[in-house]
């Protein structure tokens, strides 16, 4: 479930959506290269379950998949869960890959991230 905030009246909403990560390393036009402020604003309940099976692909997962050049700063993540079953994958909650800057970002205790663990040498 996402709850989701209608910026004029205030109003909430509560819904389960599917979310595709922002940006992936298919090619350089399809990284994030801008600048994301989140306003000090708070995304509850994202839930990203990325099921795929890109075999040799390197592929990412998190609210945004693949950040270079950019800049992501002043967001808050409650209750956020990314899973992934590939081999291949970057995961994180804010970013699967970043080489952009980041800052102010809290995640908090009740989040989690759930994958294979690869370490490189």
């Amino acid at each position: 479930m996402a709850e989701f905030c209608h910026a004029k009246d205030g109003t909430k909403y509560t819904k389960e959506v599917s979310w595709t990560p922002i940006g992936n390393s298919d090619n350089i036009e399809n990284m994030y290269q801008g600048t994301f402020d989140g306003n000090g604003k708070t995304i509850r309940n994202l839930y990203i379950n990325d099921i795929s099976e890109y075999i040799g692909i390197p592929c990412e997962a998190g609210f945004f998949g693949y950040a270079e050049k950019g800049s992501i700063k002043n967001i808050t993540f409650d209750n956020a869960k990314v899973k992934t079953t590939a081999d291949d994958y970057c995961t994180g909650i804010l970013v699967g890959v970043a080489g952009s800057c980041i800052e102010n970002i809290k995640i908090l205790a009740n989040c989690s991230v759930e994958g294979k663990t690869t370490l490189a040498e």
